[in-house]
């Protein structure tokens, strides 16, 4: 393509020979790198800065001699002229010790990410490479499995205990650092007009006043009525609010209300019971050092889904991929949860909900923001049972459009399949930055641009005739 100014009048003309328009569409590949590689080849460079450190202080210690008398400690200096003694080499000593477990432990969070199978075998690979180093100076091999702080262990009491419907097969054992659910966990609780009826909310309050009776709950229900102020029954507030209101805004406002160390959301939620095992969700946060926690789901149809997702965002896409590649606990890794999830209250009120994100997408965009900028780690327990309402997955893109467009995306492929395409917005800005994929969105541009001038062409020479075609931008 020749640019070329025409004087006088402040234009730009572009001349184009049709022979260099099939030159365009290579012109927009670019290469993308997977995060899992990269991911392998940081944790592969700590490594080996580690050991390049290593290796350069026991070599400065050995720069220096020590002769002990009877009375003093004699130091030479080294050929630079600093003095050390042996606290300062003690203190390093304990600098390594942390920099290799941090490093580990690191390797182990990178690990859990991984996604391509052949950096996953590489990773694992330098893990136990690494483990052996750990080894070698005597360090404890970093973990994710603790012992939780304020829950009772559990024991197993076998196959047949508890039948027919084992509701006891697992039983806690007495210890004196138990504290009451109560004092560790709020549970809010978002629901829908179109999923609640007034029966069913009673239906819901009276299964908390049964199974949770201490707990502090607050019912926020998305109503065409007049918005209510807080009406409480005991332990139980229940508010409604306008569907102008976005449940993201509600949840940000209640948030400032929870005291306790945990909070339970849930959407939708039907009623809870003994399967609601609330208190092994506090035991599986803090033993896998956790930031969120969430169980299966069953709805009124008796369908029942873990709603364990993967998610991938990359070259302007999001997938959200069923299932898992992890498990520890009997509870499996998750990077979005569906059901109903147990979290950290104060991560809770640091990260907080979009509240401009009025349709779908907000609750994916919180678990986004969790993965992204504050690499946090799900899991959910399938053994923990919620009852909630069947959730219809929303096709319209119209409804998704304020989600993906915060995040620039033009697809977003959910897990059962279906796709969605983001429409461009009128006023979307093409940056071409050198190494990066260009946006859909500029590839469209780009294309209707070829396309238009192919058809000028053709109007302007139907004889198929080498043309070149003058266009005057403003």
């Amino acid at each position: 393509m020749l640019m070329t100014s025409t004087p006088g009048t402040g234009s730009r003309v572009y001349l184009l020979n049709l022979d260099q328009v099939n030159c365009v569409h290579h012109s927009m590949k670019r290469i993308h790198i997977r995060w899992g590689v990269l991911r392998l080849i940081i944790g592969c460079a700590l490594v080996i800065i580690i050991l390049y450190k290593l290796i350069d202080i026991e070599s400065r210690r050995n720069d220096y001699k020590y002769t002990v008398t009877s009375d003093q400690q004699t130091k030479y200096p080294n050929p630079r002229g600093t003095l050390k003694d042996e606290s300062v080499i003690a203190t390093r000593k304990m600098r390594i010790r942390k920099l290799l477990q941090l490093s580990a432990q690191s390797l182990l969070e990178a690990n859990m990410h991984i996604r391509s199978s052949k950096a996953k075998g590489a990773m694992l690979k330098a893990l136990d490479l690494f483990k052996n180093v750990l080894k070698e100076f005597h360090i404890d091999v970093p973990s994710r499995n603790r012992k939780s702080n304020s829950t009772c262990p559990e024991v197993y009491h076998g196959t047949s205990f508890g039948y027919p419907f084992f509701h006891t097969g697992f039983a806690f054992e007495n210890c004196k650092n138990r504290v009451p659910v109560e004092d560790l966990v709020s549970i809010i609780i978002i629901c829908q007009e179109s999923h609640h009826t007034p029966l069913s909310v009673d239906k819901l309050v009276r299964s908390i006043q049964v199974h949770n009776r201490n707990v502090s709950v607050i019912v926020a229900i998305a109503s065409s009525k007049k918005p209510s102020d807080f009406k409480q029954l005991g332990n139980i507030n229940i508010v409604c609010f306008g569907h102008e209101v976005s449940p993201g805004a509600m949840l940000n406002k209640f948030a400032s209300l929870v005291s306790t160390k945990y909070t339970l959301i849930a959407r939708d939620l039907l009623r809870l019971d003994r399967d609601s095992h609330i208190e092994r969700m506090v035991r599986e946060i803090e033993g896998l050092n956790a930031s969120v926690v969430g169980g299966a789901t069953r709805d009124e149809n008796g369908y029942w889904r873990k709603g364990c997702h993967q998610m991938v965002y990359q070259n302007y896409t999001l997938v959200l991929q069923d299932g898992y590649t992890m498990s520890l606990h009997e509870c499996i890794q998750c990077d979005f949860i569906e059901g109903p999830f147990l979290i950290q209250t104060e991560l809770f009120k640091n990260v907080r909900f979009d509240e401009h994100i009025i349709a779908s997408g907000f609750m994916e965009d919180f678990f986004l923001r969790l993965q992204h900028e504050h690499h946090a780690t799900s899991f959910v327990c399938p053994d923990t049972m919620f009852y909630v309402a069947k959730q219809l997955t929303n096709l319209h893109k119209d409804d998704w459009k304020m989600f993906g467009r915060k995040w620039n995306m033009r697809r977003i492929i959910l897990s059962m399949g279906q796709e969605i395409n983001i429409d461009c917005p009128i006023d979307y800005k093409c940056l071409f930055w050198k190494g990066f994929s260009v946006s859909p969105c500029c590839l469209e541009e780009l294309a209707s641009l070829v396309k238009f001038i192919m058809e000028s062409c053709r109007k302007r020479n139907p004889n198929g005739q080498k043309t070149v075609l003058q266009l005057v931008v403003k």
